[in-house]
């Protein structure tokens, strides 16, 4: 279906869901409340001070004995052809890997971060002790000392060590991390047992950057799909345009690259109504591929699970784009043309509908932005197009 035609079957689609949503209104039936708090195990303050005096009192007695000190990261990844097996299990896509870090390397960004890594479980046993949080900005802030952390990425890669070193999420390490996600549509939320329910129709509602205050959460929804969407803009334009009513839907937004809170969340969502399907709609070019991706593939370290693997490609579509001006399009980058070959050559491998969307940006030389679909036809159409799309299932699996 394309936003550039005027299309009676979405605007016929679009009365028809309104008429469903206000019968389901006046007489639906919570699905009942639903907790995902069981799905993330948290081990208890006195478990995690165990590990890491554990793990430090081996590197001691290595440097003690003359050995050569070594960190095992174990890894969750397919197709690392320089990490040996840990253990295998499975099909290779699940099998079990783990990186060696040594202090002494002829790599020196090895030496670096295993002193990173070190340096971070002094951080994390001093937070756990305490019972205190922290963000991972202030944490950076307190660790920072060049070359050692140099950047906020220095201090990412370092807790993702320990996160999987551990085997313990973030959250019981004592940090905690900002969230940018926003939720809004047909689910209703408690924060904490005994606590209000909060209606996410009636006022768009901010989800906490803290995944142990998430883990708390118990929902009620009657809701069909859950809508993500790249663009805060497009976000709040389809909230107000009452979306999630005519279309039985949750709207998410991370503004952008998902954050951990938002995908814990959606994680902890998809978890309670698995019934619900999960949905996306990004820009046609490749940083919104690979924006979707984030959301399907968990990260390589292990400790929180939060990939999404059923979710699908709702918008844009190259079919979407057709007959839109050519002033809608713009010209790839190099970087674009990079970030393609990338995808190319790896995530994309096992997603075929994906790959053409990504072949048709190579072949076309061009990308273009969700903003250019209803600037150009309006965003009635657009949010008529989409929830047609959406009904129908034509999404990209």
């Amino acid at each position: 279906m394309s936003f550039g035609q005027e299309c009676c079957e979405a605007d016929d689609l679009w009365q028809e869901s309104w008429a469903v949503s206000d019968a389901r209104t006046q007489h639906a039936v919570g699905n009942g409340s639903q907790s995902f708090a069981s799905l993330f195990v948290q081990e208890p303050p006195g478990e995690v001070l165990r590990r890491i005096e554990a793990i430090v009192s081996c590197l001691v007695e290595s440097l003690a004995q003359g050995v050569l000190p070594e960190i095992e990261i174990p890894l969750r990844a397919s197709g690392i052809s320089s990490q040996r097996h840990l253990q295998a299990v499975g099909d290779e896509q699940n099998a079990v890997h783990y990186r060696n870090i040594s202090l002494i390397s002829r790599q020196g960004e090895s030496a670096f971060r295993y002193t990173r890594i070190v340096k971070l479980l002094q951080v994390v046993h001093e937070l756990v002790r305490s019972g205190r949080q922290a963000p991972q900005r202030d944490i950076y802030y307190q660790l920072k000392s060049p070359p050692l952390f140099a950047s906020p990425s220095h201090v990412n890669v370092a807790i993702q060590d320990v996160v999987a070193l551990l085997q313990v999420p973030r959250s019981g390490l004592g940090i905690c991390c900002s969230s940018r996600g926003l939720v809004a549509g047909r689910l209703q939320l408690q924060e904490h047992e005994g606590g209000p329910w909060l209606d996410c129709h009636a006022a768009t509602r901010a989800i906490p950057g803290d995944c142990a205050a998430i883990q708390r959460f118990r929902f009620q929804s009657d809701a069909r799909f859950i809508v993500v969407l790249e663009k805060d803009a497009v976000f709040q334009r389809l909230a107000e345009e009452r979306f999630s009513e005519a279309t039985d839907s949750i709207l998410v937004t991370a503004k952008g690259m998902p954050d951990l809170a938002t995908r814990f969340f959606l994680k902890g969502l998809t978890s309670a109504f698995p019934h619900m399907h999960l949905t996306a709609v990004v820009d046609w070019n490749p940083s919104g591929v690979a924006i979707l991706n984030t959301y399907k593939q968990s990260s390589c370290c292990m400790g929180v699970e939060v990939a999404l693997p059923s979710i699908s490609w709702l918008a844009m579509h190259a079919a979407m784009l057709a007959g839109l001006p050519e002033s809608a399009f713009q010209p790839l980058t190099d970087r674009d043309r990079s970030l393609i070959r990338s995808l190319k050559s790896g995530v994309l491998r096992n997603q075929p509908e994906w790959l053409q969307e990504v072949e048709a940006m190579e072949e076309a030389h061009v990308k273009a932005e969700i903003e250019a679909a209803y600037r150009a036809q309006g965003f009635g159409a657009f949010a008529r197009c989409l929830a047609c799309c959406l009904i129908q299932e034509q999404w990209l699996q």
